[in-house]
């Protein structure tokens, strides 16, 4: 027991949250979990992208679903603003209230059931990509999407939508749920489904937390491949780049694809002297650009190691026949921007945005001619292949497209002055102009001071609203700053 007997009045219920102050403790009801004011707020303040810090009145560290129930509920009752958080991996702001109360889903034991027969897995609310990766490896099998930082919680990127390097041909994480249980703003546990309760689900997946927090996710499970075969192709020219993926993607030549765009001094160290001359032949590419596209291609092996041979491209390679890894090592192969803890530290001004197909090589080479190496601040370029055709989540907005990219400036601001930060942002908000004249829209867990969610979206569906959350504490505000 971690929290005072509930004191509270009839009267009391109309005190505002702000005045509480160093009531809460109080006036909130018991919980089995952790109910935390003071020294912890502070951990809570920012989330990756670190831009801006808003501390928190509270956080609540719960133990079990029914924490959560009660914690919504009297958050309604005070109009609380609250805030559902796994691991706070977004540069978006979404997971922080100032004022208001931090849920950590973090804290809720790790329950993991796998039916194998069934092919599904039911995953609990906080439990991370790693846990899930380790428990389904044990048993041959795996999600049929997976990530890049393994840290991540899996509801936490099914609330954002999630791409990873399978979505070229699998969709995104949102649209891979079987089944998941929510607890809403107002306290109702729901089990709902594409049969069942289906516009509550349609409001769960990729809608950034704000119909309530997911606490149990069913996700399908495929045959784990005994080793990736990992294919490692540089290029110079954006459109070779996009020809071979194109051509890869059609012919189904890998199981895996994600693009980093590298300065090309750092090309340069990783490649011996024999391939180094194409770094400086400009055939094809843009001779002023400072970057060098880095594709990994993977390939599943279910069996012997393959013998067939790398399918035609225009990339270079210094292992024609790629490496053999453990499906383990691929899968926790660590995201550029996790291999330095300085990186991870920093502010990342960052912008994210799902392209056409047909406008990928203008808009893409355009920003990356325009962008010193500088301006990244050591941060990674990203580009994967998405089927936008396949996206059935409806909050998750991608452009008209069959397909196209995900394009990520995932910059860390060097300086890591307010001022830096400023002066990328204005750059981001200028490519992300000419992205939408090009019909590309925004993945909203990026640094733009935007609005996550068109409000149109709850104008269609007060009743919807009234239900999940009537006083409306999980919207997220327009500007944080107020």
């Amino acid at each position: 027991m971690t929290t005072k007997e509930n004191l509270q009045s009839d009267s009391d219920r109309t005190i505002p949250w702000l005045l509480l102050a160093d009531k809460v403790p109080l006036y909130f009801p018991n919980t089995a979990g952790i109910l935390n004011q003071n020294s912890l707020s502070t951990d809570y303040s920012a989330d990756f992208g670190g831009t801006d810090r808003f501390p928190p009145r509270a956080v609540l560290l719960p133990r079990t679903a029914a924490d959560i129930v009660t914690a919504m509920r009297f958050s309604q009752q005070y109009r609380i603003p609250v805030a559902v958080r796994g691991a706070g991996h977004a540069a978006s702001r979404l997971v922080l209230r100032r004022g208001g109360l931090i849920i950590d889903m973090r804290s809720l034991p790790i329950e993991l059931s796998i039916n194998a027969a069934a092919g599904y897995i039911d995953i609990s609310g906080g439990a991370t990509w790693a846990a899930v990766i380790r428990a389904t490896l044990a048993q041959g099998l795996m999600p049929k999407t997976t990530v890049d930082w393994q840290e991540l919680t899996v509801a936490g990127t099914i609330s954002t939508g999630g791409v990873g390097a399978q979505s070229f041909w699998a969709g995104v994480h949102a649209d891979q749920v079987m089944e998941l249980e929510l607890i809403s703003g107002a306290g109702e546990e729901i089990c709902c489904s594409p049969t069942q309760d289906a516009a509550v689900f349609e409001a769960a997946r990729a809608g950034l937390g704000q119909a309530g927090a997911m606490v149990r996710v069913r996700m399908p499970l495929v045959a784990a491949p005994l080793q990736v075969r990992l294919h490692e192709l540089y290029y110079t020219s954006v459109g070779q780049l996009l020809t071979d993926l194109r051509v890869f993607i059609r012919d189904r030549s890998f199981d895996t694809l994600l693009v980093v765009a590298v300065p090309r001094t750092v090309a340069a160290q990783r490649l011996s002297e024999r391939n180094q001359r194409f770094l400086h032949d400009p055939a094809g590419a843009d001779a002023t650009s400072d970057w060098v596209f880095k594709l990994d291609a993977g390939k599943y092996e279910f069996s012997a190691p393959s013998t067939v041979p790398l399918a035609s491209h225009q990339g270079i390679s210094e292992t024609p026949r790629g490496r053999l890894l453990s499906t383990e090592e691929f899968l926790f192969r660590a995201p550029p921007l996790m291999q330095r803890k300085e990186l991870y530290a920093a502010p990342h001004p960052e912008l994210i945005l799902f392209i056409p197909d047909h406008a990928a090589e203008e808009l893409i080479q355009a920003t990356i001619a325009a962008l010193p190496v500088g301006d990244m601040g050591g941060g990674p370029i990203l580009l994967l292949p998405i089927e936008f055709g396949q996206v059935r989540a409806p909050l998750l907005q991608v452009p008209k497209a069959t397909r196209g990219f995900m394009f990520s400036l995932l910059r860390v601001a060097a300086p890591a002055t307010e001022s830096e930060v400023s002066r990328l942002t204005a750059n981001n908000l200028q490519i992300y102009a000419r992205a939408l004249e090009c019909g590309a829209t925004r993945y909203p867990c990026d640094a733009l001071p935007l609005a996550p969610i068109p409000a149109a979206y709850w104008e269609h569906r007060r009743e919807l609203q009234q239900r999940l959350d009537p006083a409306q504490v999980l919207a997220v505000p327009w500007s944080l700053s107020a």
